[in-house]
């Protein structure tokens, strides 16, 4: 399983709504059919695309931090510390494929 899938599943845990088509479009800013079509053709995702990934999860982030500095519950601490993460592995495999 690759970061990207690894990235998506555990969205897909905290959203269970969200779909490959929607991780693809909303995440990656690509096409709806982009994370499976580069999975069914093994090749690895863009640049562009991993990029918008990490400004997508910044930004989630940011919006946990702001939730968790007035809400202060052990949800919200959850929320933006996972939020961190996923962050933090999006930007590590960003530098990793420059």
């Amino acid at each position: 399983m690759t970061t990207l899938e690894r990235i998506y599943e555990e969205l897909k845990h905290q959203k269970p709504e969200l779909s490959k088509r929607t991780f693809s479009t909303d995440y990656l800013g690509a096409s709806s059919g982009y994370m499976t079509s580069m999975a069914y053709y093994n090749r690895d995702v863009s640049l562009k695309a991993l990029a918008n990934l990490r400004n997508t999860l910044a930004m989630e982030v940011d919006a946990w931090k702001q939730i968790d500095a007035t809400h202060n519950t052990e949800r919200s601490k959850h929320n933006y510390q996972r939020a961190m993460q996923l962050h933090s592995i999006a930007t590590e495999t960003l530098l990793e494929a420059i």
